[in-house]
């Protein structure tokens, strides 16, 4: 005797009539209530609102807030871009770094389950493999690889930070005043940090990072 499952289970054993809307759907409309109105709005019955029907129905494809979070890092991990560079894993690891840091900033909300949640999304894992991989591609191996593989993610993750932390890149009162007299040196710091744009920044951070971590020779016959 065979026993078949219910109609309409899956994503961990949620059973019931056949689904109105699939779970692509509310993870869609999850990420762009947090966009939209922050983490705040991210709730069951927002988001069975934003779908036209009730959160009971909303269960089937979810089981909480918790699994709501989880959809949103894993929309927004699937936006980061693996680079089309070949043959320069460490061209490719700037560009995946950049376009990690493009993505955060796209969505400043979700950016802050992303930066602080663990995750074993198949997005986040791909990108991942292709950072470590670039890395060992360098020469690098063992502790050593692992000790880059953090101090790349760490750049990324300290600049997103901080870029958040800052608020919006069009507000005029974004950078805190500084004085010149009691500070001179972050006075001066803060001017030229206005003086260059944020990405053009970040792309000096992510190098002068690699050349700290990577072989010299690496970087020599670039």
């Amino acid at each position: 005797m065979t026993c078949e499952q219910p109609t309409g289970a899956r994503d961990g054993g949620l059973v019931g009539r056949p689904p109105k809307f699939s779970r692509s759907q509310v993870q869609s409309i999850a990420l762009r209530l947090v966009d939209e109105r922050g983490l705040d709005a991210l709730t069951m019955r927002k988001v069975a609102d934003e779908l036209g029907t009730g959160p009971m129905t909303l269960y089937r494809h979810v089981r909480d807030r918790a699994d709501l979070e989880t959809l949103v890092v894993d929309a927004v991990f699937a936006e980061i871009d693996a680079p089309a560079v070949a043959g320069d894993p460490v061209a490719v690891i700037e560009e995946l770094c950049v376009s990690a840091w493009r993505t955060m900033r796209r969505h400043p909300h979700a950016a802050r389950l992303t930066l602080t949640r663990r995750t074993d999304a198949p997005a986040a894992l791909r990108l991942g493999e292709l950072l470590a991989v670039e890395l060992g591609k360098t020469g690098l191996s063992g502790p050593l690889l692992l000790v880059a593989f953090r101090v790349v993610l760490a750049v990324v993750v300290a600049s997103t930070e901080s870029d958040l932390a800052l608020g919006d890149p069009g507000d005029e009162h974004r950078r805190v005043a500084v004085d010149d007299d009691a500070y001179p040196t972050l006075s001066a710091l803060s001017r030229a940090s206005a003086a260059v744009a944020e990405e053009r920044l970040f792309r000096d951070t992510v190098r002068a990072a690699l050349a700290g971590v990577l072989p010299p020779q690496v970087l020599d016959a670039r």
